[in-house]
């Protein structure tokens, strides 16, 4: 009887074992030409990538493309390197290796995506090359919170290749966790705690697969919500698109026979309210997998999984907002939306940063020059615009900005920013060095 309860208690430590029947989509690294995007269509994801990122100018016949697969339901994502915060030594474009100088050129790459291809269907930034030790985790939390000025409702897919620590369960609304030859996806487990998660937040990319059921179903048992499977292979598996009976074989077997939506969770109620933040909860849905939710008619988030509460962040003071929730289950099935709640968020308490000044820029080059600025005493970031449009936001006084074109007149703009408010600095017109 002991050896009995011994058993039994052991396996209630274990993680659940995910449902085979777990509904997937895919996502498609489309590292191929504009004309293959036709054969793309959602719900599901597609990269768009390049020039190992956005570029200078808008490529048009992918910006034609973009728009199309968008129109069609497909989550387009633009492709940035973070190469690893620098933890390999890699130098950005000005030379530095370190991990604040990788940000700030990471959030220059997801300015220009939006800023060339923002309404051509972009709905979200694909990081690569993501560092996996959880002191970086916080810069990629960073990296999804910039994205989501452009777009509160972007997403944000994180690519460590392999399985990485809880610690960052929130890095990104989507981590791919595996990227590899079905050979070695066939003896790869994910960390214990991402089988307990909602799939949706787990994406696994397989080559060299002559066929994609035996990866699929694999997927579904590892608890992966997004799938690519191809038979292409090295060096370069993500240029070519399967031919259509292969898609087809690999939709279908994606796809999840339970088709019964969840029931409908009730009405959000605020916990905590502060100038930018309401935390929430709500009574839930018995067979919830994760919440989307909803202000103003507009999915921002998810949850990381089954709890009903979440806390909303980097909210405007003193607003109101109509919150509502969606049940989401394993299958991928929708509940209806719940009632909406009007909640808001506490009045700006007026405590606002001085201005960050002087302005001062530095290593003018043809494609790149560095701004200084001093400390504003009240400040906890700088957000910095070229030309109007946020290119950067950061807790230092100093940037480094790249991709300029030679000769070119830039307006830059320094904004000191705490909590509850903003103070712009003065405008400095910067013009680049010409052509050597």
């Amino acid at each position: 009887m002991v050896l009995l309860r011994v058993i039994a208690s052991f396996f209630l430590l274990l993680p659940p074992i995910p449902s085979a029947e777990i509904g997937q989509l895919l996502g498609i690294p489309a590292y191929f030409a504009p004309e293959t995007w036709d054969r793309l269509s959602g719900p599901g994801i597609a990269v768009a990538n390049p020039v190992s990122g956005p570029g200078r100018t808008v490529d048009l016949e992918l910006a034609n493309a973009m728009r199309a697969a968008h129109e069609r339901g497909v989550t387009v994502l633009g492709y940035v390197t973070t190469a690893y915060l620098g933890r390999t030594g890699r130098a950005t474009r000005f030379g530095e290796t370190d991990s604040a100088a990788w940000l700030a050129q990471t959030q220059q790459e997801i300015a220009a995506w939006y800023r060339l291809y923002g309404a051509h269907g972009l709905a979200g930034i694909f990081l690569d090359e993501v560092a996996d030790d959880c002191p970086s985790a916080p810069g990629y939390r960073d990296l999804r919170t910039f994205t989501r000025r452009y777009d509160p409702a972007a997403r944000t897919a994180a690519n460590p290749g392999a399985g990485v620590p809880e610690c960052f369960s929130d890095a990104a609304d989507i981590l791919l966790s595996f990227e590899g030859d079905l050979a070695t996806y066939r003896g790869w487990q994910p960390p214990p705690w991402q089988l307990t998660q909602d799939p949706r937040r787990f994406w696994h990319l397989v080559h060299d697969a002559p066929t994609p059921t035996e990866a699929i179903n694999l997927g579904k048992q590892r608890n992966a919500g997004y799938m690519y499977v191809t038979p292409d292979v090295l060096p370069n598996p993500w240029d070519t698109l399967p031919d259509d009976q292969y898609l087809t074989t690999e939709k279908s077997a994606a796809t999840a026979p339970d088709t019964i939506p969840p029931s409908r969770p009730g009405p959000p109620e605020a916990t905590r309210r502060e100038p930018t933040t309401l935390s929430l909860r709500w009574p839930p849905s018995p067979d919830a997998a994760a919440y989307d939710i909803y202000l103003n008619g507009q999915q921002v988030t998810t949850t990381l999984g089954a709890a009903p509460t979440i806390n909303l962040t980097s909210l405007e003071p003193g607003h109101f907002y109509e919150v509502r929730t969606q049940a989401r289950d394993h299958a991928g099935n929708l509940s209806p939306v719940c009632m909406p709640a009007r909640l808001f968020t506490t009045p700006d308490p007026g405590v606002r940063p001085t201005p960050a000044n002087p302005l001062k820029a530095s290593q003018i080059s043809p494609s790149g020059l560095r701004l200084t600025w001093q400390p504003s005493p009240a400040a906890l970031t700088y957000d910095i615009y070229r030309d109007g449009l946020l290119i950067s936001s950061t807790p230092g006084t100093t940037l480094a900005i790249g991709a300029l074109t030679p000769a070119t007149p830039y307006t830059f703009t320094v904004v000191a920013r705490n909590d509850s408010g903003a103070t712009s600095g003065p405008d400095l017109t910067v013009t680049t060095s010409p052509t050597a």
